[in-house]
């Protein structure tokens, strides 16, 4: 895989990451919708930055898009939250694949050498996402225990 393409890759993983944190953020109570929304802005402060880092120096990072199927699972759990109503462990779940490809994209690319600005930015991105898991657990769980689900 070329730098280009894993940079890429990272960038997709986390902007559907970001996009999904958002769109759950929405469908959950207002105490864990606001930890969903400041989690998908600090990985949007993440895209904001990794953009304007070049990736490799024959050229420039690629621009961020959404995937197809962030598209889709987002509509999907639209109609299925408008058909069934809401609920907080298919969204803490949903914020949890989205992080687990996220931290795979990161992890991938690790496996290439960087510069060291890429290589910084990446691995602070890498523990950011890994204590994020930590936190949709907890807000799952705690939202459990306390009637909140």
């Amino acid at each position: 895989m070329s730098h280009r393409s894993a940079y890429a890759k990272v960038l997709n993983a986390c902007l559907d990451d970001e996009r999904t944190l958002e769109h759950e953020s929405r469908l959950v109570d207002e105490e864990s919708g606001g930890t969903l929304a400041r989690l998908a802005r600090q990985r949007e402060s993440f895209i904001d930055v990794a953009k304007l880092a070049p990736a490799t120096k024959e050229s420039g990072p690629p621009h961020p898009r959404r995937s197809l199927r962030s598209t889709a699972r987002e509509i999907f759990r639209s109609i299925r939250v408008e058909l069934w109503g809401k609920n907080r462990g298919d969204s803490m779940a949903e914020c949890r694949r989205a992080n687990a490809r996220a931290r795979d994209s990161l992890e991938k690319a690790l496996d290439l050498s960087w510069s060291a600005e890429i290589l910084d930015l990446m691995l602070s991105e890498l523990t950011n996402v890994r204590r994020e898991r930590t936190e949709l657990y907890r807000l799952e769980w705690d939202g459990a225990c306390s009637g909140r689900g």
